[in-house]
């Protein structure tokens, strides 16, 4: 996403159709192209979007799970410098599942 566009890859099946567009209409109202700037804004913005997309799901999102989760965006988006402790394990902002 970008601004107020979402790009959607071709060809996803319904279900991933129907998350992707969670996770990208979580970064539009969270304006997240504004706070994508460095590596714990970028992480807070990832985390949020993809919480968003655990409950879409049906998941039962806890603190520990939310706790697990940050950890496991942080290392596979390689956001080494993010301050994960200034970052709740339940995210902040607007969340639309």
């Amino acid at each position: 996403m970008w601004d107020d566009r979402i790009y959607l890859e071709a060809g996803l099946s319904p279900k991933a159709l129907a998350a992707t567009l969670v996770h990208e209409v979580n970064h539009v109202v969270n304006h997240s192209e504004e706070h994508y700037r460095g590596d714990t804004q970028a992480l807070l913005q990832e985390f949020r979007a993809e919480f968003a997309e655990r409950l879409f799901a049906g998941e039962k999102m806890t603190p520990a799970k939310g706790h697990a989760l940050k950890l496991k965006i942080a290392k596979e988006y390689e956001f080494t410098g993010a301050r994960l402790n200034e970052i709740p394990d339940i995210p902040p902002g607007v969340m639309i599942p």
